[in-house]
């Protein structure tokens, strides 16, 4: 119903592309202009009632916004295929600037996996550790729960229900795993 009113009303019709439009426009200025410190994602939950200001500000912006868009939908609809076309060419300018000026160390590309001995284990002295990155862990112990075949194919494995690497970020969280030891930022973590 609401697209036939769209197609035969073109008052609507404008309307309706200077909504999309304006909500386009904001979810990119919002993500390149309006970036909150919100902490570091260490498993902790995140304390919203200290982002109240940030978040009554946002929303001030985005129905400013959207309401001078309305407003001025009869000069914007003249030039949004200009506008929308200047916005893509500036995004793609950006984006090569960005490639371009990355100064990523590529030198970890040249680390290999040695496989010839994968599968050599001791007969005594086995421990094998299992990583699971951003597994959910709630829904993993649920499973082995519920299935009771599990217990058996997992027997002599210690399953860690709550564990949180020493770390923000994966990187330097494995090898502490792995190793026990922290990365001090005494040497580039790639020595590490």
């Amino acid at each position: 119903m609401f697209l036939g009113l769209v197609k035969n009303n073109r008052l609507m019709s404008e309307k309706s592309t200077i909504l999309v439009f304006g909500i386009g426009f904001l979810s990119w200025f919002q993500s390149n202009f309006l970036i909150r410190e919100i902490g570091v994602f260490d498993g902790k939950l995140i304390d919203w009632t200290t982002m109240n200001k940030y978040i009554n500000l946002d929303n001030f912006i985005w129905i400013f916004i959207l309401l001078l868009f309305l407003t001025l939908s009869k000069v914007l609809i003249q030039k949004i295929r200009f506008i929308s076309l200047f916005m893509i060419v500036f995004q793609l300018i950006y984006l090569i600037y960005m490639c371009i000026s990355n100064n990523t160390d590529l030198s970890l590309l040249k680390y290999r996996v040695d496989f010839s001995n994968k599968y050599v284990f001791s007969r005594n002295k086995n421990v094998i550790v299992l990583l699971l990155d951003a597994t959910q862990s709630d829904i993993f112990y649920k499973v082995l729960q519920e299935e009771k075949r599990y217990p058996e194919i997992f027997s002599g494995f210690k399953y860690f229900t709550d564990t949180v690497g020493g770390f923000p970020t994966t990187y330097p969280s494995v090898p502490l795993i792995l190793t026990g030891e922290y990365y001090k930022n005494e040497e580039p973590i790639q020595n590490f």
